[in-house]
């Protein structure tokens, strides 16, 4: 007997009408052309309204919105999720909450199994449980250039307090 296959997302904002037959076949193929997720091409393409997609997103996946609108993130809590890691799966860390052991995180994908196996891991050596967030594509990528800002910023401040030790 076989399993009945789960919708994609994809095929869910198709049914609700939120693009059309034309633009589900495009999206569709870039997706498996290019291997990119759905969510970043409807964003790229601008096909539907961001916190409509973000909303429907939510409904979908069944995780809470997180408006990173401003965020700025904190060296301490980034450095804890490898950079590569944050790429690959495509989620970065909130916070950290030491008092409920809570690892907060945003994710362009909540849903898929393999970022949140990844995600585990982590937390797992961390000694945290997790809460994940979906954000947008753009706020994902807005974060991922402040890994690489602070990361500059700490090795400036180390090679200069290495300076002063030197002198």
């Amino acid at each position: 007997m076989a399993v009945p296959q789960q919708k994609t997302f994809l095929e869910h904002i198709l049914e609700q009408k939120l693009i059309d037959q034309a633009q589900y076949d495009a999206v569709r193929r870039v997706v498996e052309e290019e291997h990119k997720d759905s969510m970043e091409v409807l964003f790229e393409r601008r096909l539907v309204d961001e916190k409509a997609l973000l909303a429907e997103k939510s409904r979908f996946a069944g995780f809470p919105i997180r408006d990173m609108a401003g965020f700025q993130a904190n060296y301490e809590t980034l450095r804890e999720v490898p950079e590569e890691a944050s790429k690959h799966y495509r989620f970065f860390p909130i916070k950290i909450d030491k008092t409920a052991h809570v690892l907060e995180v945003g994710m362009v994908s909540p849903e898929d199994v393999v970022a949140q196996e990844a995600l585990q891991f982590i937390a797992l050596r961390l000694g945290l449980k997790t809460q994940a967030f979906l954000v947008s594509p753009q706020d994902f990528k807005d974060v991922l250039k402040q890994y690489r800002t602070l990361k500059g910023e700490v090795e400036s401040a180390l090679e200069e307090l290495q300076q002063e030790i030197t002198e």
